[in-house]
């Protein structure tokens, strides 16, 4: 299982982004992996893609990823976003709140992120993206 990152589903879903072919590469090696998403994740990408494409951008990366089968949305708890946002406020580093939900997604699932934010995934322990897992 891998855990989106908003990096990578920006870079996925902005032809113009500059991660775009790597996103792309990326998402066709992972195709038939299980996926995971948080609700928190979810948001920050429709509300970058409105920002950086228009909201027509953000609704077509919305109906696909609701359509892909291999994608599971994990809606967050009351107790995780307490621990998210503790984690948020202890930490030595800079990863945002949403950022630190793909953290917990990872540790929650034993999962490796799919995310082209360095510090993210050095944090989840996977500082490539590019490789396998």
């Amino acid at each position: 299982m891998i855990v989106l990152d908003t990096s990578f589903l920006v870079s996925l879903f902005l032809d113009e982004d500059s991660n775009n072919s790597r996103a792309m590469g990326l998402f066709q090696k992972h195709r038939e992996d299980e996926m995971l998403l948080t609700d928190e994740i979810l948001f920050e990408t429709l509300s970058v893609l409105n920002v950086k494409g228009g909201m027509e951008l953000a609704r077509l990366a919305y109906r696909e990823l609701v359509a892909n089968s291999k994608l599971t949305f994990l809606y967050l708890n009351e107790s995780e976003r307490k621990e998210i946002l503790n984690e948020f406020l202890e930490q030595k580093g800079n990863l945002s709140v949403a950022d630190i939900s793909v953290v917990h997604a990872c540790r929650k699932t034993l999962s490796k992120p799919l995310s082209f934010d360095r510090a993210l995934n050095a944090t989840a322990g996977k500082p490539d993206p590019d490789q396998s897992g």
